[in-house]
């Protein structure tokens, strides 16, 4: 029992201590795993400041991370009605996306948090919910179905002040017949 405790104290203090954000492949992944697409631009983000309300909202490009310093989540300007009200001591930020035709948009997140999307003033509901595999600092993913044009999306409630997002277009997946 010693030995097991002291290898564990050893491996803890030997481990280096680097944020999601840096290491997109957990120690625990095996060598060779590769992201799968569309998310293989995740493992190469720039670092943005967020936006605080629509007019100074980041624009995201499609398979581009970006790491966001994000902004307490009381001091933004979030458009109404947000879908959950974020608690006191939280962050968020406000983030753009332009489509040039119709599709299923993945919202990517290092690390949780609520997402909003609006379409001309209107909020879009998720099309649906999903997780990154464990090989990925892609946690949580949010579907949308959007038109063609400006979007906003609006992360709040987080519970750190900075965290990696992406937008990637959903390819459909379609079923084999045989």
């Amino acid at each position: 029992m010693k030995k097991y405790l002291y290898l564990t104290i050893l491996y803890g203090v030997l481990s280096p201590t680097v944020s999601h954000a840096q290491n997109p492949y957990p120690l625990h992944c095996p060598n060779g795993v590769e992201t799968p697409a569309p998310w293989t631009g995740w493992t190469e983000p720039v670092s943005a400041m967020t936006g605080w309300d629509e007019a100074s909202a980041v624009p995201l490009q499609l398979g581009k991370p970006v790491i966001v310093a994000l902004v307490p989540s009381m001091q933004a300007t979030f458009k109404q009605p947000a879908g959950k009200e974020p608690r006191a001591y939280s962050f968020g930020g406000i983030f753009s996306v332009s489509l040039d035709r119709p599709m299923v948009l993945a919202v990517g997140l290092s690390d949780k948090a609520w997402l909003d999307v609006f379409s001309d003033g209107q909020a879009v509901p998720p099309k649906g919910l999903g997780y990154g595999s464990k090989c990925m600092s892609v946690k949580y993913m949010n579907y949308y179905d959007l038109s063609a044009g400006q979007h906003i999306i609006q992360l709040y409630d987080a519970g750190v002040e900075e965290m990696e997002i992406m937008a990637v277009e959903q390819p459909v997946v379609t079923e084999k017949r045989r």
